[in-house]
Formats: C-alpha cells, structure tokens, sequence
C-alpha cells in the first residue's frame, strides 16, 4: 500500500495500517479491498500508470463526511472508509 500511495498519488506515508477490509460480491465478481490509514504523508512525485486517471482532492474529514450525505460523494468503498474514520475520529483512536 505503500508503493501505490506513493506512485498512485505522490506521497510518501510515515504509517500506513489497515482499518477494514471488506468484501464487495456482485454477480460475477468477489472482490475484497483492504480500507488503509496513511499517516505522517510527505508530498513525493507521482508516477501513475498511463491508463490511471487519479484526482486528489484535500478536504476536511468533516466536509466530507457532508458529501456522503449530499451525494456528490458516491462510491461504496470510499463512503465506508471515511464514515470508519469519522468514528475513530469521535472515539479518539486517530
């Protein structure tokens, strides 16, 4: 998780853990995706691979906590992640 961190979108994390995996099933596909904090980030350059359109927007957890709710956040794995987060936020785990 690391590397991707680092090719994917330019940062080099001081602690990566993992937070959740959870399983997406659908008709055909099983899939399980591993839900990483990264922690301690030094901005690097990125090297995606050509066919990788990846656009990093910096927000507020709380912000988009509110994007969840007013859909212009929609994807599954990246609501549960920040909806995880939000609650360890409360609990003072992060």
């Amino acid at each position: 998780s690391k590397r991707e961190l680092r090719e994917e979108a330019g940062f080099i994390a001081g602690k990566v853990r993992e937070i959740k995996y959870i399983f997406v099933e659908g008709s055909f596909v099983k899939i399980t995706q591993h839900l990483i904090l990264a922690q301690d980030l030094k901005l690097d350059k990125p090297e995606p691979e050509e066919t990788e359109e990846i656009e990093l927007i910096k927000m507020p957890l709380g912000e988009a906590v509110n994007k969840i709710f007013t859909r212009e956040i929609i994807t599954g794995s990246s609501i549960l992640g920040i909806l995880i987060l939000d609650k360890m936020r409360e609990r003072g785990e992060i």
